[in-house]
């Protein structure tokens, strides 16, 4: 994942650059919102609120190392929490979603080694997967298209992809859901024209 995770720090500036071509008249804000395991402590969740000034964000995604982790899952669903808590504003808004490994949960993790399957065994309340449709709810709320990009293999992340879209399509919205694949850094090119497409369509509400 380390290879990936600095393939995304070089190339969002391509995609930011590439969506300020296409809609230089929009306001544009951007978040960043990073998640990690509970055994990474403070480290859990490290994020950058919505801000205009891009380069900000772009420094702040750069000084974020990959490290830690116990298990396979990490914690997915404090992500979009956290997520979903941003100061979103815009008539559309998109949230990328860069992920090879799943949440945790029984029904979340397909059946990677976890050392939290059970919600109980959750210190976090926000982190429990009892609480991610409330979650996902707040972000639909709030006019999110939301853009899951399968990083590497699907073994493990298509139960998470799964209860992602149900609950979108469970509140009427499954349109502005929707998954993208990057099994190979050779594919990472395609991907980054398929992201700006879609944060274009929901910039231009066309989902």
């Amino acid at each position: 994942m380390l290879s990936v995770i600095e393939l995304v720090k070089t190339k969002l500036r391509i995609i930011l650059d590439q969506v300020e071509r296409k809609h230089g008249l929009a306001t544009k804000r951007v978040a960043f919102v990073g998640y990690r395991d509970f055994c990474d402590g403070a480290d859990r969740i490290v994020s950058k609120g919505l801000t205009s000034d891009l380069p900000s964000v772009q420094a702040f995604i750069d000084g974020v190392p990959a490290k830690g982790g116990g298990d396979t899952p990490e914690d997915v669903v404090g992500g979009i929490y956290t997520a979903s808590m941003l100061d979103w504003k815009a008539r559309y808004c998109t949230l990328l979603h860069f992920a090879d490994a799943p949440g945790h949960g029984r029904e979340w993790n397909g059946g990677a080694d976890d050392n939290h399957s059970d919600d109980s065994e959750i210190a976090v309340p926000e982190s429990r997967t009892a609480r991610a449709v409330e979650h996902l709810q707040r972000l639909m709320g709030k006019r999110v298209y939301y853009t899951f990009v399968c990083v590497n293999s699907e073994r493990y992340t298509a139960a998470t992809v799964s209860k992602i879209r149900a609950a979108y399509e469970q509140e009427g919205k499954g349109k502005r859901f929707q998954k993208m694949e990057m099994h190979s850094m050779g594919a990472f090119d395609q991907t980054v024209e398929n992201l700006v497409n879609a944060i274009s369509m929901s910039i231009m509400g066309q989902v």
